[in-house]
Order: structure tokens, then C-alpha cells, then sequence
């Protein structure tokens, strides 16, 4: 919605939408309860949400068939793209070039040309944050966990309680609204991203370590030990 908002310039007053549990928790007839971070995110637009009837499909116009299937079916077959980055440089390019530049066979007119910019409302000056939220933990291996793959961390911080938020291209951790680490996102599954000065990191620590318990133990041997280190 907010990507839609951007490249649209501008807000509606109302968004008309299905009962999906992103937008609507449960109802019972015309009592609706909205999910409170679809409300959250509407608040600085000053938008009202809108939930068809269950099962009227006539609620939503033409966007379930005519808008989806014009996209399942002219954009998406036959096409090979390399990363996420890739899809959405190619249906921008469609977009423009092939989707709002057709004449529309219900209309007859150019999308680009029907759309009516002033119909809008400005966006605010803050948009909202609409990145991944979770919280996890650093484990004694400097790793945290994040949607099916482990991200390395700094060593200083194992043990901790950490806030990550992530968009389609990194993933930000943080602890007490400090950023402690930056990773480029993987939308793979149980992949291992690594920050390689995190690793040099934990074996200068982890030598260190072995250090001071070698000579805690050879001291403990007695005081003829430490006049000899002496």
C-alpha cells in the first residue's frame, strides 16, 4: 500500500478491501474489528478502511479478476528473473510501458491518461515505518535468527535481547534504539550471512579467553610459579 501510495502521489479517502486477517481480526455481521497495525498504519494517512460483505464479490468492482488475472497472465509468463530487485525493475518497466500505456479494453482509454492525479490527497510529510518487526536473541555462536536464516553479530553482544526491522534489502538489529549491526536480507532459507569482521571479532575474543584461563591455571600452581613469571 505504501509503495502504491509513493507512486500514485497522493492518498484516497477510503480503501475498499476483502476480509483478510492483515486488515480485518474478525466480525460478526456489520461489527468489525479491524487488526490494530493495519489501523496504526492508516492513522498518519487520516484514511478510512472499508471491508466488503463475505462473499460479494461484486464489492470490490473488477480489481479481483480483471486487475489481478491482467497481471497473472501478461506479465508473469515466460519471464526468468534473477533476485527481487530484478522482478520489480521488470514490472516497473511493463507497467509503464505496456499495462498503462494499452488502451483498456473496457474503457477504451490509455490508463495513464484516465487517472486523475488531483482525486488524491497529499502525503503526509512522515511516512510510516512499514519494515519487518521481530525480536530475538544473540546466541553463543553471535548469531540471531531471522526469517529462516542466522545473521552474525557482534561478540559483545551474546546473551542479548535484540529488536530487528527489515525491509526488501537489509536487516537492521538493534539494542535498547541502538543499531548494533546492518546485513544485506537473504530470502533464501537457513542460510548463514556473516559480517566478517564479527568473526574476527569472536576469535580475538575467543583466544583471549583461552589465554587468561591458561595462566589462571598455572598460577594456581602456586607462589614458586609466579616468582618464576616474575
Amino acid at each position: 500500500l505504501l509503495h502504491a501510495f509513493i507512486y500514485f502521489g497522493g492518498t484516497p479517502v477510503e480503501l475498499v478491501h476483502d476480509n483478510l486477517k492483515t486488515a480485518v481480526i474478525e466480525r460478526v455481521d456489520s461489527i468489525i474489528r479491524f487488526n490494530e497495525n493495519y489501523l496504526h498504519f492508516l492513522r498518519p494517512f487520516h484514511i478510512r478502511p472499508y471491508a466488503c460483505s463475505p462473499g460479494d464479490a461484486a464489492a470490490k468492482g473488477k480489481i479481483g479478476i480483471g486487475g489481478i488475472h491482467y497481471v497473472r497472465y501478461n506479465f508473469w509468463p515466460c519471464r526468468t528473473f534473477t533476485d527481487l530487485d530484478d522482478v520489480n525493475r521488470q514490472a516497473g518497466l511493463w507497467r509503464d510501458q505496456v499495462a498503462n500505456a494499452r488502451i483498456h479494453a473496457t474503457t477504451r482509454q490509455i490508463p495513464l491518461k484516465r487517472f486523475q492525479t488531483d482525486a488524491l490527497r497529499p502525503l503526509p510529510d512522515t511516512l510510516p515505518d512499514v519494515r519487518d518487526n521481530a525480536t530475538a536473541k544473540v546466541h553463543t555462536d553471535c548469531r540471531f535468527r531471522f526469517d529462516g536464516n542466522a545473521y552474525s553479530a557482534p561478540p559483545w553482544s551474546v546473551g542479548w535481547k535484540i529488536t530487528i526491522k527489515a525491509d526488501n534489502h537489509l536487516v537492521e538489529a538493534s539494542h535498547k534504539d541502538k543499531i548494533m549491526t546492518r546485513h544485506k536480507r537473504s530470502w533464501e532459507r537457513h542460510a548463514l550471512i556473516e559480517n566478517p569482521q564479527h568473526i574476527k571479532d569472536l576469535l580475538r575474543t575467543r583466544k583471549k579467553a583461552r589465554q587468561t584461563r591458561q595462566q589462571e591455571l598455572l598460577l594456581s600452581l602456586g607462589e614458586p610459579v609466579e616468582r618464576f613469571l616474575a
